[in-house]
């Protein structure tokens, strides 16, 4: 039995590649002109990594095929969570936190718990979404990053960072026959699109992990309260934009935005919006659930929900939950309220910018909540781990060869050869921040946001 088993196995095989080649040419199989996914290095050799998990596999449609198998994850309107899950803690869900909403009862009580639910809610709605990273003028390379970058910024107001971020992993860059580093360009575009994402996304209180609980604890938990900060972080994007597209030029392979991309759209702006409306995470976490039982897609929301906690959220969530553990040790918040204040806060964010804002003591008035929200926001894209879900994309290694003249000469990089993606990814990082500092300080030193906030709530 097990003899036919593997003989139709074969014949499955051959079906979907045509002629088998031997397993020593698959082996040698490369493509050296393509940078799939995150740059995965073995020495000095690049290899192709086509899934979003980093792995350095060449495409193969039975792979594809078997592990679409070995998910075990299938569309289906009956099944164990689609009942337990979807129908009945989702019905639950929405009914008790329905109740609580329409008859004004909290839930939940202190800025930092609704923080972490909201956070928790978020992982899984994008999860469920599975929206692609839209690229634009692909035909146009320049215009290609350009594009990419300040939509990297710009998305991120409605989605996590993390999620946008992980998103990166999904791209492809090949190279530009001028170009000398393709594989260091690759790179600093994705550095240059973090950036954007993970300081951009602070004008939403949505928008970031690390903003969203100093948002609720400050009682500017709605929808214009960080919008005046676009009256900097916008022009200041165009210019990181312009940068990466002037000074790493590298070509974008199109992603395909079709009819499902735009349901995906629109499903996640309705769920954006509930969130928006009720304040109540719960609600939302039970209406979610029922929607994916009725689509038959309970399974897809919890694989992929648990994926982005695994891959990003996991981190950021459970920083959260110590802040929330911490805050209730007597004298907690009154030393941090003390102690850490002005740059000690970017100190704090740099090494966990969600600690830092579920930390910080809420601002009493406008311009103290803008300081504040500015120092988190410089220490949150510093290093791979301020920002956590970082690490996950930067881990690998830079080629000596492909570092740019200036990053060779440092002498720890000289002397080891090679370059890690997080010391390189710190040293891009810097002169970004630093601009972003300047810019930041003009805006509250004139105090730009705080009257912007007068002028879009009259």
């Amino acid at each position: 039995m097990s003899q036919s088993l593997v003989s139709s196995l074969s014949h499955r095989k051959e079906d979907l590649k045509g002629t088998p080649r031997p397993m020593g040419e698959l082996e040698n199989h490369r493509l050296p002109d393509v940078i799939k996914g995150p740059l995965c290095r073995r020495g000095n050799a690049t290899t192709v990594a086509s899934s979003i998990f980093g792995a350095c596999q060449n495409s193969d449609p039975w792979e594809d095929e078997m592990s679409s198998h070995e998910n075990g994850v299938q569309r289906s309107f009956v099944n164990t969570e689609a009942v337990v899950l979807g129908i009945l803690l989702g019905g639950l869900l929405t009914g008790y936190a329905g109740w609580a909403f329409f008859t004004e009862q909290h839930l939940l009580h202190s800025a930092v718990e609704e923080t972490l639910w909201t956070a928790f809610y978020l992982t899984f709605l994008v999860g469920y979404v599975e929206f692609s990273y839209p690229t634009l003028f692909t035909k146009r390379p320049r215009l290609a990053i350009f594009t990419l970058c300040f939509v990297a910024g710009h998305i991120s107001l409605f989605f996590d960072s993390f999620a946008v971020i992980l998103l990166f992993s999904t791209l492809v860059f090949t190279s530009l026959s001028r170009s000398k580093s393709p594989a260091y360009n690759a790179f600093s575009v994705k550095s240059v699109a973090a950036f954007n994402a993970l300081t951009v996304g602070g004008a939403f209180y949505l928008g970031e992990l690390w903003g969203l609980p100093y948002y609720i604890s400050s009682g500017f938990d709605f929808p214009v309260s960080g919008l005046p900060l676009l009256l900097v972080l916008t022009p200041y994007c165009i210019l990181t934009s312009l940068y990466a597209a002037r000074s790493f030029p590298i070509k974008v392979e199109p992603v395909k935005f079709d009819r499902e991309q735009l349901i995906k759209a629109i499903e996640f702006a309705t769920f954006l919006v509930l969130l928006i409306w009720t304040h109540s995470p719960f609600l939302c976490m039970g209406l979610l659930l029922l929607y994916s039982a009725v689509h038959g897609k309970t399974q897809i929301l919890m694989r992929n929900g648990l994926h982005e906690i695994q891959e990003g959220a996991a981190a950021a969530l459970g920083l959260i939950l110590a802040a929330l553990i911490i805050q209730q040790i007597p004298g907690t918040e009154e030393w941090v309220a003390a102690h850490v204040q002005g740059p000690w806060i970017l100190v704090l964010a740099a090494v966990s910018s969600p600690f830092a804002g579920a930390m910080i003591p809420g601002a009493n008035n406008p311009h103290q909540f803008y300081v504040n929200l500015s120092w988190i926001m410089l220490g949150a894209p510093l290093f791979v781990s301020s920002s956590l879900v970082a690490i996950v994309v930067f881990k690998e290694q830079l080629a000596f060869s492909d570092l740019p003249r200036w990053m060779q000469r440092l002498p720890w990089i000289t002397k080891r050869g090679f370059a890690q993606e997080a010391e390189a990814y710190t040293l891009l990082m810097i002169p970004l921040t630093i601009g972003l500092a300047v810019f930041m300080f003009i805006g509250n030193y004139f105090d730009i946001f705080a009257k912007g906030l007068v002028w879009l709530q009259r």
